[in-house]
C-alpha cells in the first residue's frame, strides 16, 4: 500500500542513521580505532537513504503503491505510456542501481568485521575463505551495477517508456533480474551462516555464546527479506514471460519488489552494526 511503502521509505533510513551513529559513538566511547569495516557503513548509509528517498518520490507521485494506469483501448497496451508508469520505472531503475553499492559495502563491512575478530595469522584457511568471499562480493557488486546500468544498451529511456521499447531494447532484463535475486540470496545466506560455527568454538560461557549468537541471528530477518524479494521477482518474471496482458497489477508488483529491496538493504546495514554496539 502507499502508506506502508512511504513508512518504509522514511522509517528504515532513520533507523539506519541511528544505528550507524551509535556504532561510531560506541567506538569513540571505547577509544577504539575506527577501521575500514566501520567506514564502509557510511557509503552504505548514503545509498540506503537514497533508496528511501526514491520510495518517497514514487509514492508521492503515485508511481508506487497504486494500480497501473490503463489505456482507453486495450490494444494500445504495448505503446501506452502514463506519467505514473514513467515514475514507477524511473524509481525502479534508480533503486536497482543504488542497491548494489549499498549491499556491497554492507557485505564487505561484515566480512571485514568477521576477519578482524575471528582470524589470526595461523588460521590460513579461514583467512582464505574470507578473502574469497570479499572478492566475490566486489565482483558481484560491480558486475550487476554495470549490467543493470546498460541493461537496455545505450537506450536508457527504453526502461521507462513503452512496453514495446522495453521488450525491444532490454531483452535480457528478466534473466538478469532472476540471477540478481538468486545470487543475492545465496551470498547473504553464506555470509550470515559463516560466524555460527566460529562463535560456538569461542572460549566463553554458554550464556555469552547464546547472547552473541542472538545478535548475529538478527540476520535471519535480512535473509528472509532477501528470500521474499527473490520469490516476488521470480513470480513476476514468470508472469512477464507469458503473453503480456496488462492487468493493472504491474506497478503493485514492482512496488512490492522495491519495498522488500529497501527492507533487505536497511536490515543488512542494521545487522552489520549490531555486533559493534
Amino acid at each position: 500500500s502507499p502508506g506502508a511503502t512511504l513508512a518504509a521509505g522514511i522509517g528504515f533510513p532513520i533507523a539506519c542513521v541511528i544505528v550507524v551513529a551509535a556504532r561510531f559513538l560506541t567506538r569513540r566511547f571505547l577509544r577504539s580505532e575506527i577501521l575500514i569495516d566501520d567506514w564502509l557503513t557510511i557509503p552504505a548509509l548514503a545509498f540506503t537513504t537514497g533508496m528511501g528517498i526514491c520510495l518517497i518520490i514514487g509514492v508521492t507521485r503515485k508511481g508506487l503503491g497504486y494500480p497501473t494506469p490503463q489505456p482507453l483501448d486495450p490494444k494500445d497496451t504495448l505503446t501506452f505510456v502514463a506519467p505514473e508508469t514513467v515514475i514507477t520505472r524511473k524509481v525502479e531503475y534508480s533503486i536497482e542501481l543504488l542497491q548494489f553499492p549499498a549491499l556491497t559495502c554492507t557485505k564487505l563491512s561484515l566480512l571485514l568485521f568477521y576477519r578482524r575478530i575471528f582470524c589470526t595469522p595461523w588460521r590460513r584457511t579461514l583467512n582464505a575463505i574470507f578473502s574469497i568471499m570479499i572478492v566475490i562480493c566486489i565482483l558481484w557488486g560491480f558486475g550487476f551495477f554495470f549490467s543493470t546500468t546498460f541493461i537496455c544498451g545505450a537506450h536508457f529511456s527504453a526502461f521507462w517508456t513503452t512496453v514495446r521499447d522495453l521488450r525491444t531494447h532490454c531483452p535480457n532484463l528478466l534473466t538478469e533480474q532472476a540471477w540478481l535475486a538468486c545470487s543475492d540470496f545465496v551470498i547473504d545466506a553464506i555470509i550470515f551462516l559463516i560466524p555460527i560455527p566460529l562463535i560456538l568454538r569461542l572460549q566463553m560461557s554458554f550464556g555469552r555464546k547464546v547472547a552473541v549468537l542472538v545478535i548475529f541471528l538478527f540476520a535471519v530477518f535480512t535473509v528472509a527479506a532477501s528470500i521474499t524479494r527473490m520469490v516476488i521477482f521470480l513470480r513476476a518474471i514468470q508472469n512477464l514471460k507469458k503473453k503480456y496482458a496488462s492487468t493493472g497489477y504491474d506497478n503493485l508488483i514492482i512496488t512490492a519488489g522495491l519495498y522488500f529491496t529497501n527492507i533487505e538493504t536497511s536490515l543488512s546495514l542494521i545487522v552489520v552494526c549490531l555486533p559493534s554496539l
